[in-house]
């Protein structure tokens, strides 16, 4: 009798056991099936670059971090969103009339030092601008997130007739809306000779806003106190980045050569690229050993000798790691110092922004208002 007592109880025990096991199984693949990778802004940047605008790429070069730095605090449900950019020249005559005049320089990517490096490079030459033809191309050619909750986002900027080549706006804005596209056009000159010159697409097309800016004008700059010390984290900021493979070097130059592009935009050019630096968008795992063992630990322990840089490559997967974290809390430590430093930098200038007159529409602030207005109609939040 005692011995079945037992067995009856050493059964019970199994069972249960088995059952809280079957329990948690279920639990981890209900987790999983529920999981969801993070929203995404998608945004492709469409610029002309014909004879007559040398202002605007110097706007879009001063103010892509700017854009950036701002589009990388969205969140949607509490979670923070992944940031995709492309970009587009058109209407160069250095681009083959087979191609409408329209050169893709980088499909969707967040290797947002990619994108600076494409469009400084840019250079103006004189062409036709086919506008409906440059769209029509950006929406068949990259890809587009299927997520209706997603944003998307196409925006184009030039100063001649719109409607030129042989599609039309009309098509343009029915390729758009079939993969639920929005498209802002900014339009280089006076508000109404846009209009008249049919750059206004914002009753024809689906989301949108239409832009008038002065691409000459000046970029007005606000100097805060935070600035200088920005500047000096960013600088120790770059001293955690370690190259590995065969691109790490290359890859480490180039985000050195950013930095120096930024710079030679002007002082808040460089403080808002430092503060993209620290945000979730900018991410290089591709060529980063802190980035790659954040995002993918086992990738990072299968590293071969040959892939690392000489100063780890004698050393043991223990010590590689050990060296690895540390440089990991020191970004960590580094990037939440920029940002609360931003946050008093960025109430210095919304101060400063009431004190003086309105200041003028630029390609960035377009470009930010209409993807705050599309981000938050679509329940992404901003801290501010």
């Amino acid at each position: 009798m005692y011995r079945d007592l037992v067995q009856k109880t050493f059964f019970q025990e199994v069972t249960m056991k088995r059952l809280l096991l079957w329990c948690c199984l279920m639990i981890t693949l209900l987790s999983g099936a529920t999981a969801k990778a993070p929203s995404r802004i998608q945004l492709a940047l469409l610029l002309d670059t014909s004879g007559s605008m040398d202002g605007l790429l110097k706007q879009a070069k001063s103010q892509l971090w700017h854009i950036v730095s701002t589009m990388s605090a969205a969140k949607k449900n509490g979670q923070p969103t992944l940031l995709e950019l492309a970009l587009y020249e058109y209407g160069n005559s250095g681009i083959p009339v087979t191609s409408g005049y329209v050169r893709q320089l980088c499909a969707f990517t967040d290797d947002l030092d990619l994108v600076s490096e494409k469009l400084f490079a840019l250079t103006t030459n004189g062409g036709e601008e086919y506008c409906p033809t440059a769209i029509i191309t950006s929406v068949n050619d990259l890809a587009w997130s299927k997520d209706v909750a997603d944003l998307h986002l196409i925006v184009i900027a030039g100063n001649e007739a719109f409607q030129q080549g042989s599609l039309t706006s009309e098509e343009a804005c029915k390729s758009a809306t079939t993969k639920d596209i929005a498209i802002t056009t900014i339009f280089c000159g006076q508000t109404q000779e846009g209009r008249t010159l049919g750059w206004d697409l914002s009753k024809g097309c689906k989301g949108g806003a239409y832009f008038a800016i002065n691409s000459d004008g000046p970029i007005e700059e606000i100097a805060t106190p935070y600035d200088t010390s920005i500047v000096r984290l960013n600088n120790a900021l770059n001293t955690t980045y370690t190259g590995y493979g065969s691109l790490g070097l290359e890859k480490k130059v180039r985000q050195d050569v950013q930095d120096a592009n930024a710079s030679g935009m002007g002082a808040s050019a460089f403080v808002e690229r430092s503060v993209a630096k620290a945000s979730g968008a900018y991410s290089n795992s591709t060529w980063d050993l802190v980035d790659l063992y954040n995002s993918d630990k086992e990738t990072f322990k299968k590293l071969e000798a040959r892939d690392l840089p000489e100063q780890l490559r004698t050393k043991s997967l223990s010590e590689r790691e050990a060296i690895v974290k540390d440089l990991q809390n020191k970004r960590g430590v580094l990037q939440r110092d920029i940002q609360q430093l931003n946050e008093k930098r960025m109430s210095f200038i919304r101060i400063e922004e009431k004190r003086l007159a309105s200041r003028p529409q630029t390609i960035g602030s377009g470009i930010i208002t209409s993807l705050r207005a599309l981000a938050e109609a679509r329940q992404f939040s901003f801290a501010s």
